[in-house]
This record gives structure tokens, sequence and C-alpha cells, in this order.
């Protein structure tokens, strides 16, 4: 939605449809997991947002000059320095209370789930743009909280059901083809 107000993309019923299905999806899946939602973390996620809709808009210009390995790299370089100081000036490092599973562990969450993300998300801004790859990166709360389900045996409510197939909806809505209606058939179309 930044990216519109700031001209960078023009405005479509498609973009917001997807964005209001995204939003409501998200505040269903998130606000019945969490049995509500707390004035102080509603605050806090609304920060984030505004600190990661910024985010992306930097990246945006970045990935369009930078590779996406590359910019991952400096990315994850850059915040792994950054708690790393962080973690040493609060006293909070502790290599040595780690485990080698521990290890294992965190190599894993460093290369996929945090430098693999990340270049893939710079990847695909690339291609769509910062609109559709915020609205697509919203499929993320709902893959966490569908892996709660299959990993830890937790239970979905219908408001997070209901709530995980708005988002899928969003996703599709901002993806599909434009003009899909108008290339179908007409006697397909008239057959339905």
């Amino acid at each position: 939605m930044t990216a519109i107000v700031l001209g960078r993309e023009r405005a479509s019923w498609r973009t917001a449809v997807s964005l209001v299905l995204a939003s409501t999806g998200l505040v269903l899946v998130l606000g019945a997991a969490a049995g509500g939602l707390d004035p102080v973390g509603t605050g806090l996620g609304l920060g984030a947002a505004v600190v990661y809709s910024a985010y992306i808009l930097t990246s945006e210009g970045l990935a369009s000059r930078i590779g996406p390995l590359a910019l991952s790299t400096l990315v994850c370089t850059g915040a792994a320095a950054t708690l790393t100081l962080g973690s040493l000036a609060g006293g909070d490092l502790d290599p040595g209370g780690v485990s080698a599973a521990g290890y294992g562990w965190l190599v894993g969450i460093a290369l996929v789930s945090t430098a693999g993300a990340v270049g893939l998300f710079f990847a695909g801004l690339r291609r769509v743009g910062p609109t559709a790859a915020s609205i697509l990166s919203s499929l993320e709360p709902v893959v966490t909280v569908a892996l709660a389900l299959v990993v830890f045996g937790e239970s979905l409510g219908p408001a997070q059901v209901a709530g995980g197939a708005l988002v899928l909806a969003a996703v599709l809505a901002v993806r599909a083809p434009a003009g899909l209606a108008a290339r179908v058939p007409r006697r397909v179309l008239s057959r339905t």
C-alpha cells in the first residue's frame, strides 16, 4: 500500500481486495491463536508493520541493482553482527551453553529459515514488486500456525481456518492472471 501512496506502483482493485483479504485473514489467524488482541502487542505489531514496509520499499530499490544472493548475504551478515554485538553488550552471549545438537539447529535456522528465506524474498521482490511481495509474504504466519498444528498437535478454531482461507484467497487474487475471465472461451462460461 505504501508503494502505491509513494507512486511506485499503480492502485488496482485486485491489490485492494488482496490487501483486505490478507489483513482480515491475519487478524483471524493470529487473533484467535492468541485468544484475543493485547493492546501493547497490537501496537508493537503495527509498529513492526511500518518498519517492514520501509524495509520492503528500501529493499526494492536495492534488489533491482544487486542480486538476491548478494543482497541476502549483506542483510544476514549485518543482522548477525548487530545481534552478536547486542548480545555481547547485554551479557547474553553464552556459546558454551549450546550443545552440538543446538549448533546443528542454529546452522539449519541460519541457512534455511534466514538466509534462504531472505534470498528467496529478494528474488520474489525483484519479480513481483513490493505490494505483491508483501501480500504474498502474509502466508508466513499462516504456515507457522499450520506447522504448530502438524508438529505440536495444536488445534485450529473456525476463525483460524477462515483466516487462513482468506490469506490464501488474497495470495491467489494478487497473482491471478489479469483479465482471466476475458480469456476464458464463452462456451466454457456458459456451461457454468
